[in-house]
């Protein structure tokens, strides 16, 4: 590592991090940098000639936090692990040499959306949503698994993972530092001023490490090369198969045999699967019914004789934050988000007095609209009664905003505001994520002259299913735009015009 790389790293760790056992604080190391970085950068080489890291340095303090509940429940709490930040800087530029090996051979499969960058939960509930939907267009059953794995971070056999990273490429004096970072690990937990005995771990991936992640994307880097007919989705641990087909007993049938195979697979990795907290979905028109009475069952293909217990249908589910429906009406989402700006009222009305406009504001949008705003190309596409109660919820919140001002009595309030309604901000989110990319947006090219023609291609759907895909609705509010805004060269010039068209189609 050279000392711009050193720097690179120093800085970009937030100075208020708690230190680890060395009590060394990453403020000090930031406000002395000029003065230690000779220092570091000798210590974090020598840790790399000598592919080593010593004992001490691998050792984290846990502090356990409340996420909620009673503080007396054990299982209430989330353990925050603490690592000395030597360590983490000399880990920091390991993830960047992984990284950059990663981006030219492709060996985290594109199913991977978790710590992948370029990708993340908005894209995977896209990709989702857009697959479930044309099933629907097409008067398919889907059968989705939602697989739980219990503490897979945890239960990282370093055996298995050290000879994935092998096969993988990562070899040679890189491979023993690998090998060295896993072993030796540690962990103290401390609660106020107390500080536990020093526990070894012999098994998962480093808690609170940045190496974590991308070793565990390797770690299961090879489940979708077992899964066929079948469609999987990754984020981490959480992984989504889904089987369709015309016939339901046909999509269950794929489905079970791909859970076999996956169940294999988590058991060869020593890995288990939480069945009780495992979700098993039908998705499927609104007018099919009396489909879901059929056995499921997570095990492996010689499990016999079986005495497994089946896995429980639900009709809806929880799966990256958002509430997904067996008919894709988005019901429990949107009820959930009226709950959140019933709140948001509550609470604005309560210090309207006492809060200026302008901080009122920004509690609307770090309040009201961040929960509106993600996942919002999936379930908007829902029923105008749905969009009618977002509205009217979302006004009584920028009634309160508007409060004692020139906008009291504004007999339009998103325009005067400046502040979208629900299906603005879905086109706003729409056009500013496909702005400058053309997936999507194919131009139509007539084969013979029209009166009228659109610039960008739409499919031929059969349903309004079809017309809540990607491939639809991006050309759609795209076609809508007048031309002089294809010519904008900045993000700067589409944020200024997207504030002036959500106002004006509000």
């Amino acid at each position: 590592i050279d000392e711009e790389g050193l720097r690179s790293a120093v800085f970009s760790i937030k100075g208020s991090r708690s230190p680890g056992v060395d009590d060394i604080s990453v403020g000090f190391l930031q406000r002395n940098f000029e003065s230690l970085k000779c220092v570091l950068l000798y210590m974090i080489n020598g840790f790399i000639q000598q592919r080593a890291l010593p004992d001490v340095l691998k050792t984290a303090i846990v502090r356990p936090v409340l996420k909620g509940g009673k503080p007396t429940v054990i299982g209430n709490y989330r353990p925050i692990s603490i690592l000395p930040v030597v360590g983490h800087l000399l880990e920091k530029h390991l993830v960047s040499m992984m990284t950059s090996f990663l981006d030219r051979y492709p060996i985290v499969p594109e199913t991977q959306y978790g710590f992948v960058p370029g990708r993340g939960t908005q894209l995977l509930l896209d990709d989702v949503a857009d697959y479930l939907n044309s099933a629907f267009d097409d008067n398919m059953f889907s059968c989705a698994l939602f697989l739980d794995v219990s503490k897979a971070f945890d239960t990282v056999n370093h055996s298995v993972l050290l000879r994935k990273l092998f096969k993988a490429g990562f070899r040679g004096p890189f491979f023993y530092m690998l090998s060295n970072l896993l072993s030796g690990r540690s962990q103290r937990v401390r609660v106020g001023h107390e500080l536990s005995a020093v526990r070894y771990l012999k098994v998962g991936v480093p808690q609170g490490s940045v190496l974590s992640p991308l070793l565990f994307n390797i770690y299961v880097s090879d489940l979708p090369s077992v899964i066929e007919s079948c469609t999987c989705y990754q984020y981490a641990d959480d992984t989504l198969l889904i089987s369709r087909h015309i016939n339901f007993a046909s999509a269950l049938d794929i489905l079970q045999v791909n859970a076999n195979k996956a169940m294999d697979w988590y058991s060869m990795n020593l890995l288990k699967v939480n069945v009780d907290k495992t979700k098993l979905m039908c998705f499927r028109n609104p007018l099919k019914h009396g489909f879901v009475d059929k056995p499921f069952f997570l095990h492996g293909i010689l499990c016999d004789p079986c005495t497994c217990v089946p896995v429980k249908w639900v009709e809806t589910t929880k799966y990256m934050g958002i509430f997904f429906d067996h008919d894709m009406s988005w019901n429990n989402q949107l009820a959930y988000i009226c709950r959140v700006l019933r709140k948001v009222a509550c609470l604005l009305y309560n210090i309207r007095i006492f809060v200026p406009l302008h901080v009122r504001k920004i509690l609307v949008y770090a309040l009201a609209y961040s929960v509106l705003r993600y996942g919002i190309t999936v379930f908007a596409h829902s029923s105008g009664q749905w969009h009618a109660k977002v509205n009217t919820l979302l006004k009584s919140v920028l009634k309160s905003v508007a409060y004692n001002s020139i906008f009291t009595d504004s007999t339009n309030i998103f325009s005067d505001l400046e502040m979208p309604n629900f299906s603005s901000l879905l086109r706003q989110t729409v056009i500013f994520r496909y702005f400058w990319t053309n997936r999507f947006k194919i131009l139509h090219d007539p084969s013979r002259t029209l009166r009228k023609t659109t610039r960008f291609k739409r499919p031929r759907c059969f349903t309004r299913y079809g017309m809540r895909t990607r491939d639809y609705y991006v050309p759609d509010i795209f076609n809508d735009l007048h031309e002089g805004v294809f010519s904008f060269d900045s993000k700067t010039k589409v944020k200024k015009w997207l504030r002036s068209f959500m106002v004006d189609s509000v």
